[in-house]
């Protein structure tokens, strides 16, 4: 898995690119919480991300309600189908934001 990070005026994009398993999802975690409550907005670009597992949604689950407690929004942006059918049967789908391009 690999993270480059762009910041901006009111937001911050993580491109994540890879996969986010088990031996992955601690650096998920830790930029996620980095980039939260720095900005109004993070954006986690998942275009290039080929697969998450359970650890991986946990995180990204952590890194939502740290988002909620703050006041700022997290937001995943062109996951792929495979991503988003994973989303929707877990639930996720109705947690997250998420936009396409």
């Amino acid at each position: 898995m690999e993270i480059t990070k762009t910041s901006m005026d009111n937001s911050v994009i993580l491109k994540v690119s890879g996969k986010i398993g088990n031996s992955t999802s601690g650096k998920f975690l830790e930029e996620i919480l980095a980039a939260v409550p720095q900005k109004k907005k993070t954006v986690l670009d998942f275009s290039l991300l080929e697969y998450i597992n359970s650890t991986g949604l946990r995180a990204l689950l952590q890194g939502l309600q740290l988002a909620e407690e703050t006041g700022a929004e997290l937001i995943v942006k062109d996951a792929r189908a495979e991503i988003n059918e994973l989303f929707r049967i877990t639930g996720f789908d109705e947690l997250l934001k998420i936009v396409y391009a």
